[in-house]
């Protein structure tokens, strides 16, 4: 199946593309995570996020691609995905091979309401008030890597990372000033291995910084996967549910020394949350997935297998998927956890840390 040409395409329209100021240190963010923890798929679930967002936000968010290379590749990644939804309904990538350097730009609109108060000249006149809207344009560049998420955390299988690849990332790790860290909660080997190598991972990150780290996002990925048993009740939990307090049940208790040696929350903002880019049904609640054994992480709920044709896809939504690079790039939390919430539950636990 090849790619749609723009007037047929399902989920993404015309990009919007323009020249991106190419700092190195302005919005250069790292994603890393162990393998298959769902970094690209989070990627590539971007622009159809910030579309649905863009419909029915007072605020809403595009995603513009540089018109270089880097935003070329972005745009064939969505693409890719998309095909691969459209023929199997299966939104994700069957991993990175390489080191991956996408450029684009968040533009925000952000509408604010503000209420004046007017006095007539006369003094016994009272005072009214007036309201006006005001509209300002934000703009957040990132220049984003992706990479193979063995190179740094290691493998299940242990085949040796590619040296290269490992030198390149961590090197690119200490120049990003926001940080973005997926993992699979439903994945207990994977959720071993991040505990086995995480502290040697942040310390390389942290050894002699070019770049000083400001922002470090957590990211717990297929939350519909996650909350499917939960039936109509999957989004809801999503959205009320500490991924703090799921962390603090998946890692270890001595998986924690090395998060707050190395990221101390005086000097550097940290939040966790929830993201899908699968999504749940609107409307509805249920998670957008489904168990299928040709695919580990199943498939789309939505796709009809029978009839592709038929799909309605106006029911795929993703989940939260936009939060965490809207986090590393302003600081404003959305709806993710801040680093206080896994301290009141440390606090909590009888004295025990965790």
């Amino acid at each position: 199946m090849s790619i749609a040409p723009e007037d047929e395409r399902v989920f993404v329209p015309e990009q919007q593309h323009k020249p991106i100021k190419k700092d190195p240190e302005e919005g250069q963010s790292l994603i890393i995570g162990p393998a298959k923890s769902g970094k690209t798929s989070l990627l590539g679930a971007l622009h159809l996020h910030a579309r649905i967002l863009a419909d029915a936000s007072a605020s809403p968010v595009k995603i513009i691609i540089d018109e270089g290379e880097d935003g070329k590749r972005f745009e064939q990644l969505i693409l890719s995905l998309e095909e691969a939804a459209l023929e199997t309904g299966r939104f994700g990538a069957p991993g990175t091979g390489d080191v991956s350097n996408y450029r684009f730009l968040l533009e925000q609109t952000i509408v604010q309401t503000v209420v004046k108060k007017v006095t007539k000249p006369m003094p016994w006149s009272r005072e009214k008030e007036m309201t006006e809207s005001k509209e300002e344009t934000k703009t957040y560049p990132f220049c984003l890597f992706d990479g193979p998420g063995g190179d740094l955390f290691g493998k299940p299988a242990e085949a040796k990372p590619d040296q290269e690849r490992q030198a390149m990332l961590r090197e690119l790790g200490k120049n990003s000033p926001g940080l973005i860290m997926c993992v699979d909660p439903n994945d207990g080997p994977q959720l071993r291995l991040l505990f086995t190598q995480l502290w040697r991972v942040l310390q390389a990150l942290a050894e002699r910084r070019h770049v000083e780290l400001k922002r470090f996002a957590i990211v717990l990925t297929k939350a519909d996967k996650y909350f499917a048993r939960e039936n109509v009740d999957a989004r809801r939990q999503a959205e009320e549910t500490n991924p703090w307090e799921v962390l603090r049940k998946l890692l270890p208790r001595a998986a924690w020394g090395p998060i707050r040696q190395h990221l101390d929350p005086r000097r550097i903002t940290i939040a966790c949350g929830w993201a899908s880019a699968y999504g749940f049904i609107p409307n509805d609640g249920s998670a957008n997935y489904i168990t299928d054994q040709r695919f580990a992480d199943g498939r789309l709920r939505v796709f009809n297998e029978e009839k592709p044709e038929e799909t309605n896809w106006d029911l795929w939504e993703p989940f939260r998927v936009l939060d965490p690079f809207l986090f590393v790039a302003t600081g404003r939390l959305g709806a993710m956890w801040p680093f206080e919430a896994e301290r009141q539950l440390r606090d909590s636990t009888s004295g025990r840390d965790f």
